[in-house]
Formats: C-alpha cells, sequence, structure tokens
C-alpha cells in the first residue's frame, strides 16, 4: 500500500476531545477534518468560485456523499502513539479572570500520521491515482506549517512539527515556508489540471478563506520566546487589547457569539527553531463573513500583525 508518514512533535498543547468531549484524544477525523480546510484554501485560490468543481477534487481525494462523485475517501489517515500525557491548560492564558482549564496533550511529545492510499487493483485504479496521495500529504503539510489540529488551533494551541520544520531562525523559517508553499502550489494547480479543472483565480474578495497571493498574507515574526506559553499570552494579550480599544469590529478576530459564529481569519501558528526556542507565523486569510468588517477593521487586525515584527512570506 502506498504511504507516507510523518513524525510529529506536539509544540503547543493539543485539545482534542474524545467520545464524552472532553477527555483528550488522538482522533485521526480531526487531524482530516484539518486536511480539507487547508486543501479548500490551496485549491479554492487557484480554481476560483467554482464550488462544483471544487467539491469535486474534494471528493476525489477525501471522500463525499453528494454530487455526481459521491464516494469513499482515496486516503486513510492513522494516528499512533505511545502514551501520550495530558494535563490541564489554561485556552485564555492573558485573562487574570477567565482560569478555566482545558484538558490537553503536553508539549514535547511525539507521535506519528500516516496517510495511506487505499488500495485498488492494478487494472481499476482511478485517473491520477498516485498523485491523490501527494496532494493529502501536502494539505497536511499546510496544516503544519500555517495551521493547527484541534481547539484553539488559530489562536496558537495544537502546533505540530515534522521534523524537517526545525529551521535555524526566523528568515531560515521564511525562506523554507516560501520554497514548500510554491511546490505545493504547483502541484495543486497540475492536479487540478490533470482533472481539466481551469485555474481561474479570483478578482474579487472571497467568499471563503483563500491562499492567493491578493488576499492572503503569511508572515513570520523575528521576536523569538523561551517559552511557547509565554507567546500564547502575548498573542492573546495583544488581540485582547485590540477589541477592548473599540477602534475596530471585534468580531474581525471571530466571535462565538450565538448566531453570528466565525472563525478568525487570522491563524497564528507556534514553530519551534532548532535552538529550542519558539517564533509564530501569522496567516492572515481575507474573505467575507458573516457579519459587517469594513476596510478599516482589516487594515488594524494587518496593523497588530505588523507589531510582531515580522518577515513577508512571498505566495
Amino acid at each position: 500500500m502506498d504511504k507516507v508518514s510523518f513524525e510529529l512533535e506536539v509544540i503547543t498543547p493539543l485539545f482534542l476531545g474524545g467520545a464524552d468531549g472532553k477527555t483528550p484524544e488522538l482522533r485521526p477525523p480531526s487531524i482530516r477534518g484539518a486536511m480539507r480546510f487547508w486543501f479548500r484554501a490551496m485549491m479554492g485560490g487557484l480554481i476560483g468560485n467554482d464550488l462544483d468543481q471544487l467539491s469535486k477534487l474534494e471528493t476525489l481525494i477525501f471522500g463525499g456523499t453528494k454530487g455526481e462523485i459521491a464516494q469513499a475517501s482515496s486516503v486513510i489517515v492513522k494516528c499512533y502513539s505511545s502514551n501520550l500525557e495530558c494535563s490541564g491548560y489554561r485556552p485564555l492564558p492573558h485573562s487574570s479572570t477567565k482560569k478555566f482549564p482545558f484538558q490537553g496533550f503536553n508539549p514535547n511529545q511525539h507521535l506519528n500520521v500516516e496517510i495511506l492510499l487505499r488500495t485498488y487493483p492494478q487494472d481499476k485504479r482511478p485517473p491520477a491515482y498516485i498523485d491523490r496521495l501527494t496532494i493529502a500529504k501536502e494539505a497536511f503539510e499546510l496544516s503544519c506549517m500555517l495551521g493547527g489540529i484541534g481547539k484553539r488551533s488559530r489562536r496558537g494551541f495544537g502546533s505540530l512539527h515534522p521534523k524537517d520544520l526545525y529551521q535555524q531562525d526566523s528568515k531560515s523559517l521564511r525562506k523554507f515556508i516560501e520554497t514548500r508553499l510554491n511546490q505545493i502550489k504547483d502541484n495543486f494547480s497540475q492536479y487540478a489540471k490533470s482533472q481539466n479543472v481551469a485555474l481561474s483565480g479570483w478578482s474579487s474578495l472571497p467568499t471563503f478563506p483563500v491562499i492567493h497571493p491578493s488576499y492572503t498574507e503569511i508572515s513570520v515574526s523575528q521576536e523569538t520566546y523561551q517559552d511557547w506559553n509565554e507567546l500564547i499570552k502575548y498573542i492573546m494579550q495583544g488581540i485582547h487589547d485590540l477589541q477592548s480599544a473599540r477602534t475596530l469590529n471585534p468580531d474581525v478576530f471571530g466571535t462565538a457569539k450565538p448566531n453570528r459564529r466565525q472563525s478568525s481569519p487570522l491563524i497564528i501558528t507556534v514553530h519551534k527553531l532548532a535552538s529550542g526556542e519558539y517564533v509564530s507565523v501569522l496567516t492572515r486569510l481575507k474573505s467575507r463573513l458573516k457579519y459587517s468588517v469594513d476596510n478599516n477593521d482589516w487594515n488594524q487586525l494587518d496593523k497588530y500583525v505588523s507589531g510582531f515584527n515580522t518577515l513577508p512570506v512571498r505566495i
């Protein structure tokens, strides 16, 4: 069976709820969900607002129950670990009043993720069969470079590191992400073309989060921290201060308000350097939100990002 394997380090607490929603459990569906999100972001940035074609390409790899090509997933995700330890961590470490904990897997532990291609008889393999494994692998890489897994992953929790992500400093990390993003973009483009899907891009604000040079900003912080918790605390305090200043719609950072729930368009990932120090990667995915956000709000969000003394990643 064709497969790829990742040996990963847990960089920041990993909040993955099990059957009861509270007890931490390493679950492939959580990883698959992150892979789907980053697949849509990368592929959606290339093919534009053709949701039927995007759904088709996603279903060919990850499976689906709707449309003309409803099928089982072409890839299988498996997780392995040896007795991961967990503890209680505050999801709002900057707050002096909200001190409730979430149970999460501890940092500095290791786990393995395997992505396998579903077995087909040699004479019944669909077109671009092997390419599906490459695309699934790269969707997982995107989730590690730019995102995370589980609850609070847009605020720095749930960061995972494959071996090749340990760079010497912020500049080398920026170069690594830039190079790998362009390679992944090329592979996604070729896969879309192999399925006769046109690359039309976007001429106006996207209707969902995508990786596109006109609507996405990715940057690597040059500020280093000895402790991941101090970095996340700094991140959260900055967001809290900006929301409290009332100079923008605070919902631009996302909201869990009833009937207005919206994920944050800013995704912050914690990376660990070879020295053991920590830096942040900030990804802003500008798209149409459910509530009213104007240019001032987006500018204030970008100003917050620039306060990290960042290095921009060319997309």
